[in-house]
C-alpha cells in the first residue's frame, strides 16, 4: 500500500520538484550516464541499494511515485525560505516605491505627500492603471491622474482628518 504524505496539500511544485519515478526503466534513463535497466534494478533490490530510505506515496493527481522523507523535508524548507526571502524583498521594494511617490507628491501636492494613507491610496490608483495599460513604469499622465483623484476623495471626506489636540 503506498504511503499518503500528510503535506500533500502542498503546492504540486514542491510535490513533483523531491519526486521519482516508480518506474526503474525510466529511473535508469534519468541517471547521468543512463545505466543498463536491469543493473539499476538489481541496484535497487539491494537491501542498502540506490533507493533505500524511497517509499511509494499517492500524488494528488492519483500516481504513485517515490519519495523520500529528507529530501521532501529539504525541499519544503527551500521553498518556504525563497517565499519568505521573495516577501521581505518585495515588502522592501513597496516600501522604497512609496518613499519615492511621497518625495515626488512634496513638489506637486504637498498635503497628500503629508499623509501615508493617501500616498499609499496614490500609489494604488498608479498600480491599476500601469496594469490597465500594460506599462512597466508608471506616467506622468497616471500620476496627475491619481493626485486628481485623490484630491477628490478628500473633497468627499473619504480620509479622515486626524483629530486635532
Amino acid at each position: 500500500q503506498p504511503h499518503r504524505p500528510s503535506w500533500l496539500s502542498a503546492p504540486a511544485m514542491v510535490v513533483v520538484a523531491h519526486q521519482l519515478p516508480v518506474d526503474h526503466t525510466r529511473l535508469a534513463r534519468m541517471v547521468q550516464p543512463p545505466v543498463d535497466p536491469l543493473h539499476f534494478s538489481a541496484l535497487a533490490d539491494l537491501k542498502f541499494g540506490v533507493l533505500y530510505g524511497w517509499k511509494r506515496c499517492v500524488c494528488d493527481n492519483g500516481d504513485v511515485r517515490l519519495m523520500h522523507d529528507t529530501v521532501t523535508r529539504v525541499v519544503i524548507n527551500a521553498l518556504s525560505r525563497k517565499e519568505l526571502n521573495s516577501a521581505r524583498t518585495d515588502g522592501a521594494s513597496t516600501q522604497r516605491r512609496l518613499v519615492r511617490l511621497a518625495e515626488t507628491l512634496a513638489g506637486l501636492a504637498p498635503a497628500i505627500a503629508m499623509d501615508p494613507a493617501q500616498v499609499r491610496w496614490v500609489d494604488a490608483h498608479i498600480r491599476e492603471a500601469m496594469e490597465a495599460e500594460g506599462n512597466k513604469k508608471r506616467t506622468q499622465d497616471q500620476l496627475h491622474g491619481a493626485i486628481q483623484a485623490c484630491l477628490e476623495k478628500v473633497c468627499a471626506g473619504f480620509f479622515r482628518k486626524p483629530p486635532t489636540s
